[in-house]
């Protein structure tokens, strides 16, 4: 709210003393404890997790235990005390009894920020003090409306400002004087994150009754005991634990190597080849880090929630060996809560009956969204962590909850030019804060390395990073580099593993040319894995092998991202178990790899999924991304494989054939040019082509630099090609830019509410949200279903359940909304209300024919357990009588089916994230 400066005469406005001003009711809306008593609580927590961080804040923790003491400064006000005190002012003050609360300003946080302001003697109105930035911070949003004058009577005149001002220097005089200096962005957010948690703790009546302690409680031991109860205090790690203590298993010279050159906070990037075991070198160097007392806690970072559910239970067993008491991480992501409902709920009942109570309301401290980052240990994906850089509300919060930890960030090339220029902001902003933030990745270019530390101070002027020696070694492969905040770059080259030779073969062969071969490997023992970058091809893939394959002689499996959560789960399990690692103890475990399979799946399985495949059949797609997908093949070993060597099929049309942009597109699949940009893939099908073997890791540096490096500055070239390169510089740029604009520190545009649909990944897909049932009994205010899963719920709009809740979720499946606004307007019936906040409508599936209605309207969308959600093409009467026509109606049937329209090539976001 905007106030006028004005000097002139204003009527007198008398006021209450600071000491009977009051800061909160109790359960019956009672005036309860005094604004000071208040202060003080919440300075008690403050110091608490002051004591508790890494000497690198300590400093910064001070400024915030004073900025704690004057926080709500601003309840000292007419507006305020009028508004939830009413009776108590006007007992005292009777001239109060004729006036409402409207006709003052209620926003205590603003009104301690102006209190503050002028406190400093500060003139410049855009130039506020950190310090009443802090206190105008913590409910959520960052002002940037100058500020009134403190006497104006809005805010209750020259009175109430002096009462403002008699308390902030008792609080001066308890906790010293206060510091009105100008900090970094960073500083400030994590200090106001800090006042803000120390808020809610101190604020928290199981802690703190709102009519305050008997004489001569001591504060910091319930203070303690609060920070405690929370869950916030960092258990305590064994000392001296060598890296096969922790895994069991001796390091290799990468992962030894690695953890002696990760000694201090900063940036540090492992390039290594999949499978070689990054993350255990980052976990090992995080418990060095932590164990030294650089860092304290941890925050792993991955692209989705299937990476992050599998790399949480590998967090767990680390932190089993490494933390005492034994301790276990907090999983983070939109779905995470559904994990205690596994195995039919028997986790969530566990947790009811004997009082852990973790998804009863208010008593999973961490359970609000804004507060999962606050756990010590932390898995979760990326987007948790981007909200503390970007306009949410209390994006400060998780800012306080990143400081001081360990971060990793798993698979980093895998995004986009937005998430990934948020991510190199996110990871500048970190090392200020005393992080040591680490990156890993199979497939980085030297371009993306660079940019991680392009923002740091005094960042070298071109990639390539050295040693003091002066030798170059930004090609090598494997590579480390880092630098700490105020240290030197280095970059060093680590100790390869053996190599694997592959077979390449790039070929253009129709849907049942690859039934054919996949059924031919399979019927050789080979356990075969087709990749397919959409999910219209990997079901038209799966028709084409199912119809190939004599049946019941090896299994065949689809797996992608339209299936509701319940069976995708367990089609994972089951894969999972198929082609997963082999436990030399477990003799039954080792006799399930399959002799000959099929699995067809999406990018669902293309990095952190750990199956070990024969054969790779893939469609074209980016350099990096077909590293990852080789890195699905002869991942273990094994014994008796049935080919000498790992092979892969790349299906691809020539591009080079084409003398127009539409020609290209249908060289490499229309649906494909949706996906990932037509210049990348044409770039892709040069490097690899003409291949016939690769050797990796050896070939990797090689592949990925062809690929990206020196990117349309070709001496020669079409029209053609330089038409497609200033498409893709266009869109990266423009894509660079949208990630800037919508930075935290961009104060002059709205602030989002904090949730997962926020912009931490650019898309222009919008996707619904759908509940899939076979049978709907509703009277509109409640409803019987009987879901896909077989289950049969009870729901109503008035009563929530969270058990029934996670049982609908797990029946969801997220539909393109163009589409299923097709069928009808998508609204949530109101038996769900109580259940779903976005919008659910819900589709009726007939069993027998599989086709699904909505609101009694048909669809094109079909449903079968094998297939998930699908469409139906045209149908056309006769057989193809030649191989072109048969190839047409491949076209048709991928262009109709396509969840496309006209779509940005560069929207990542629609696949799983």
């Amino acid at each position: 709210m905007l106030f006028s400066r004005s000097k002139k005469t204003q009527n007198i406005i008398h006021s209450l003393q600071y000491d009977r001003c009051y800061a909160k009711t109790d359960e019956k809306g009672r005036a309860g404890i005094n604004v000071k008593q208040h202060l003080l609580n919440v300075a008690a927590v403050c110091h608490v997790l002051q004591q508790q961080l890494p000497l690198s804040l300590q400093e910064d923790g001070g400024f915030a235990k004073k900025s704690a003491a004057v926080h709500d400064v601003g309840k000292v006000s007419p507006g305020f005390q009028l508004k939830y005190f009413r009776d108590s002012l006007v007992k005292s003050l009777p001239e109060f009894s004729d006036k409402v609360y409207s006709q003052f300003s209620t926003d205590h946080s603003h009104i301690g920020a102006c209190a503050l302001w002028a406190y400093a003697g500060a003139e410049d109105p855009f130039h506020c003090p950190a310090i009443a930035q802090i206190v105008a911070m913590h409910h959520g949003s960052v002002r940037v409306a100058p500020a009134p004058d403190d006497t104006v009577n809005p805010l209750g005149g020259k009175a109430w400002s002096e009462q403002r001002k008699q308390l902030i220097q008792e609080m001066e005089t308890l906790y010293g004087s206060l510091d009105f200096t100008f900090m970094s962005t960073a500083q400030r957010d994590f200090i106001a994150g800090m006042v803000t948690i120390s808020d809610w703790i101190g604020s928290d009546e199981t802690f703190f009754p709102p009519h305050g302690f008997p004489d001569r409680t001591d504060l910091n031991a319930v203070a303690r005991n609060a920070v405690s109860a929370c869950g916030l205090c960092t258990p305590e790690l064994i000392a001296g634990l060598s890296f096969e203590d922790i895994f069991g298993f001796p390091p290799f010279d990468i992962q030894e190597q690695f953890g002696n050159l990760v000694n201090k906070p900063g940036i540090y990037v492992l390039e290594a080849p999949m499978g070689v075991g990054k993350t255990e070198a980052a976990l090992y160097a995080a418990y060095l880090l932590m164990s030294k007392g650089l860092n304290q806690g941890l925050f792993f970072g991955l692209p989705t929630r299937l990476t992050s559910d599998r790399i949480h239970k590998r967090i767990d067993a680390f932190l089993k060996k490494i933390c005492t008491p034994v301790t276990t991480a907090r999983l983070a992501h939109g779905t995470a809560w559904l994990k205690f409902f596994e195995n039919d709920g028997s986790d969530a009942l566990r947790l009811f009956e004997h009082g852990g109570e973790e998804l009863s309301p208010g008593n999973s401290w961490f359970n609000p969204r804004k507060r999962a980052l606050l756990h010590p240990f932390v898995v979760g994906t990326i987007d948790q962590a981007l909200m503390s850089i970007l306009r949410v509300k209390h994006h400060f919060v998780r800012t306080f909850g990143l400081a001081g930890k360990v971060v990793i960030l798993d698979e980093v090339h895998s995004y986009d030019g937005y998430t990934g220029t948020l991510i190199e902001n996110m990871a500048s902003q970190l090392t200020t804060l005393g992080c040591s933030v680490i990156i890993l990745s199979a497939t980085l270019t030297g371009e993306r390395r660079f940019a991680f530390f392009s923002k740091l101070h005094k960042a070298p002027e071109s990639p390539n990073l050295q040693r003091s020696s002066g030798s170059d070694f930004s090609n090598a492969y494997p590579l480390i580099t880092g630098k700490t905040i105020n240290g030197k770059f280095f970059s060093e080259p680590a100790a390869a593993p053996a190599g694997l030779s592959y077979a390449v073969c790039v070929e253009a062969i129709s849907d049942i040319a690859l039934a054919k071969r996949a059924v031919e490997k399979a019927m050789g023992a080979h356990c075969v894995l087709c990749i397919a970058n959409t999910v219209a091809k990997a079901q038209a893939w799966y028709d084409a092998v199912s119809a190939e394959a004599p049946e019941g002689v090896f299994p065949i499996g689809l797996l992608h991202s339209k299936f509701p959560g319940f069976q995708r789960s367990k089609i994972e399990n089951i894969w999972m178990e198929r082609l997963g690692k082999e436990n030399d103890g477990d003799q039954q475990k080792k006799n399930r790899r399959p002799d000959g399979c099929i699995l067809i799946a999406t990018q669902v399985v293309e990095q952190s999924v750990d199956i070990d495949a024969d054969y790779l059949i893939t469609e074209i797609a980016p350099t990096d991304m077909l590293l990852q997908r080789m890195g699905r093949e002869w991942r273990h070993l094994r014994e008796n494989r049935p080919c000498i060597m790992p092979e892969v099929l790349i299906i691809s049309g020539d591009p080079t054939d084409s003398d127009s942009i539409e020609g290209v597109y249908d060289a490499f699949g229309k649906s494909n040019c949706k996906v990932y940009a037509p210049w990348i893939l044409w770039r892709t099908w040069q490097v690899w082509g003409n291949l016939i073997k690769v050797e990796l890791p050896a070939d990797i540096r090689i592949l990925l630099e062809a690929t990206y490096d020196g990117q349309g500055k070709e001496s020669e070239v079409s029209s053609l090609v330089e038409e497609l390169y200033e498409h893709f510089k266009s869109m990266r740029d423009s894509l660079a830019c949208k990630a800037e604009a919508n930075l935290s520190t961009v104060t002059s545009m709205p602030v989002w509410d904090d949730h997962d649909a926020c912009a931490t990944r650019y898309s222009d897909l919008p996707t619904t949200q759908a509940l899939l049932v076979k049978e709907i009994d509703n009277t509109g205010d409640e409803a019987e279903l009987t879901l896909l899963s077989g289950e049969r719920v009870s729901v109503n709009r008035f009563q929530p359940n969270m058990a029934v809740t996670a049982k609908l979720h797990l029946n969801l499946i997220n539909v393109p909304t163009w589409l299923i606004s097709r069928i009808d307007v998508p609204e949530t019936p109101l038996f769900l209300t109580k259940h779903f906040y976005e919008t659910t409508p819900v589709l009726l599936w007939d069993e027998i024919s599989s086709e699904i209605t909505m609101n009694s309207r048909h669809s094109d969308f079909k449903y079968t357990p094998m297939k998930g959600l699908f469409r139906e093409a045209p149908v056309i009467s006769h057989e193809p009588e030649t191989f072109n026509e048969l190839e047409n109606r491949e076209k048709i049937h991928d262009i109709y089916l396509s969840d496309y329209e006209d779509i940005d090539v560069f929207d990542k976001s629609r696949f799983d994230w």
